[in-house]
């Protein structure tokens, strides 16, 4: 095996793990978390570790430690930390970034051409893993009870929810009428088949033959995405998407959809009573009549709008620990980023982490294809948006597609400055 072939197999296990369960759910340990650590421990041992020595890379290299480093200063002092397992989660959660950007950062091969083939076959990869999860999450919705669940999404009970006990987050999903397959949050799983259905009008808007692998993929990830009910995927991901397939392309989908949906009602007049009466649809009838409340606060579920008790939270820190925040193991749930970085690293994290958001943007500039352009565009517009959800660079899983497609963006945009 050559060495090029060695790295882009260890490339595609970094990929394929993000879809893993849990190996020790107990425990919460996970198959990215071992596979991840263990190529970065691997490429260290053996003297293959690259660092970034172009200067856009390193800045974010230095602005990901920034964001890691900066809760410590207040995460030493025990009175703030809430538990000693929710400390070392967030420890991980911020350090995992930086190990996974220095992996592919190490793994990309040197070759333009070469990197042309990982993204394809990477971004192929991708399509064909959200369309076994739409399968996972349909056998969960024919068998709910399957143990399965637990071994992807984990054990952790949170509490007790609308007459059920003991109910881990995946498990609450389920009751709402919400599948996710393999993920546990369905802010997650909405951005996964956002992300999907970019990477499907990246790859094939413009093959005008009929490709049955190129239906299948489509299909299976609109599927999957209406059956996670989630409102990132509604209302950020798919209009992205039609924006990014054009307005003849669009125009057609949307007929398509239409014409299907009818035929199908008209087959089984039966069918349309089933959908509307389907409790997850609750939350599609809030969205459209805004009957509690504003879109901003229905959108993000009352973390930003006229009562949020966000806001309100971002202000008592700044109040109190306005430099450094509370640090690590403070905060128990997040439900914003920009809540998140505030509470554990202050203003100091804020400010990292708005650098850090701005670099993020520039690759756009630098890349040859309008094509390249409106996908990476598109992409970080619906990763900046996700993270009105909850922190989304440094979310378990989702993080390794979202650093996968930034470091490789970056190479690819930095070959063409060169040329």
């Amino acid at each position: 095996m050559n060495v090029a072939l060695k790295k882009s197999s260890l490339l595609y296990l970094v990929i394929l793990s993000a879809f893993g369960p849990y190996i020790f759910p107990s425990l919460g340990i996970r198959l990215d978390q071992l596979i991840i650590y263990g190529i970065f421990l691997f490429l260290l041992l053996s003297n293959s570790l690259k660092l970034p020595r172009e200067s856009t890379s390193l800045s974010i290299i230095f602005l990901l430690f920034s964001l890691f480093l900066f809760p410590f200063v207040q995460a030493i002092n025990p009175i703030y930390v809430l538990s000693n397992s929710l400390l070392l989660a967030q420890v991980e959660n911020y350090l995992q970034p930086i190990i996974i950007f220095l992996i592919f950062f190490s793994l990309l091969p040197p070759n333009k051409k070469e990197i042309e083939e990982i993204l394809k076959f990477g971004f192929e990869l991708i399509l064909w893993l959200l369309s076994l999860n739409t399968i996972f999450s349909i056998y969960i919705f024919l068998n709910p009870d399957t143990s399965l669940i637990n071994i992807f999404t984990g054990s952790k009970i949170i509490g007790d929810f609308g007459g059920y006990s003991d109910v881990t987050l995946a498990e609450l999903n389920l009751t709402t009428g919400k599948f996710a397959g393999v993920f546990n949050q369905t802010f997650i799983v909405g951005f996964v088949y956002s992300l999907g259905l970019l990477i499907w009008g990246y790859l094939y808007k413009n093959r005008k033959q009929y490709n049955f692998k190129k239906a299948i993929f489509l299909i299976l990830i609109l599927i999957g995405g209406v059956m996670s009910f989630s409102k990132v995927f509604l209302v950020i991901g798919a209009p992205l998407f039609l924006l990014f397939l054009g307005l003849k392309r669009s125009l057609i989908f949307l007929i398509f959809i239409l014409f299907t949906l009818l035929l199908m009602f008209l087959i089984n007049p039966n069918l349309f009573e089933l959908v509307s009466d389907y409790k997850a649809m609750n939350y599609i009838f809030r969205l459209i009549t805004g009957v509690s409340g504003d879109f901003l606060t229905i959108f993000t579920s009352s973390r930003l709008g006229s009562d949020s008790a966000v806001i309100e939270g971002i202000i008592y820190i700044l109040s109190n620990k306005p430099l450094f925040g509370f640090g690590y193991g403070s905060i128990e749930t997040s439900d914003f980023s920009f809540y998140e970085i505030v509470s554990l690293g202050g203003l100091m994290g804020l400010l990292a982490y708005t650098f850090l958001l701005l670099i993020l943007i520039t690759p756009i500039f630098n890349l040859s294809s309008f094509r390249d352009k409106y996908f990476y565009g598109f992409f970080i517009s619906l990763t900046f948006i996700a993270s009105l959800a909850a922190p989304i660079f440094t979310a378990n899983r989702v993080s390794i597609l979202i650093w996968f497609i930034i470091v490789i963006t970056y190479s690819r945009s930095q070959k063409n400055s060169k040329t």
